[in-house]
């Protein structure tokens, strides 16, 4: 008889604790998912707190609210509109195209040299690009960048931090290099064409 009864209890214990172990897991996994719930819950309702704060605080000083706008508005569109540097390389070979097709007498020498000057860097790979985020910078390295000495790669002999303007060679912003841009408006206008008089000087 006893052993009948120890058989049936055997029998009867996984049903006994079966579902409370099964409820359990049930449980946790509510649990967590009402946590996850909460989580974005919370997070959505941070973010509401402050965008009504935001729009009360704009009603009373809307003169600094516009001020703040304005200028989150002109980072916005200064980094949308920062030219790469693949951009600069494209522009350089337009304009260097460009001078081609205008003869040598009506050239701007000052375009014509500053074009040579890009293009000279840049084949011997001194040039380097900086993306400052809301702009950007060209500036000729003092070496090419495949050599490997020692006096080139040293940190202690490289552009002081107080004459590295002196290598700045054009700034881009807004999807324009300024210098480039600058130079190259009147390209095919040589300055030194006319004399005082008003006559030229090519024969």
């Amino acid at each position: 008889m006893a052993a009948r009864n120890v058989v049936r209890t055997f029998k009867t214990f996984p049903r006994k604790f079966l579902p409370a172990k099964f409820d359990s897991t049930k449980t946790f996994i509510v649990t967590r998912a009402q946590r996850i719930g909460n989580y974005f819950y919370n997070i959505y309702n941070d973010y509401k707190v402050v965008a009504m704060e935001t729009w009360q605080e704009m009603k009373v000083k809307p003169i600094k609210a516009s001020a703040y706008i304005t200028a989150i508005g002109t980072v916005g569109v200064l980094i949308k509109t920062n030219p790469s540097e693949r951009d600069f390389k494209v522009n350089l070979m337009e304009n260097a195209n460009d001078l081609s097709l205008v003869g040598q007498p009506v050239r701007s020498p000052k375009s014509e040299k500053y074009i040579k000057f890009l293009l000279d860097n840049f084949k011997d790979r001194k040039l380097i690009y900086v993306n400052l985020g809301v702009c950007s910078l060209i500036y000729e390295d003092n070496y090419t960048q495949d050599v490997d000495l020692y006096f080139a790669r040293c940190s202690k002999l490289k552009v002081r931090w107080l004459d590295f303007y002196k290598s700045i060679v054009d700034v881009g912003v807004i999807g324009y290099w300024l210098n480039m841009s600058k130079l190259m408006v009147d390209y095919d206008v040589n300055e030194d064409e006319w004399d005082e008089n008003g006559l030229s000087k090519i024969k």
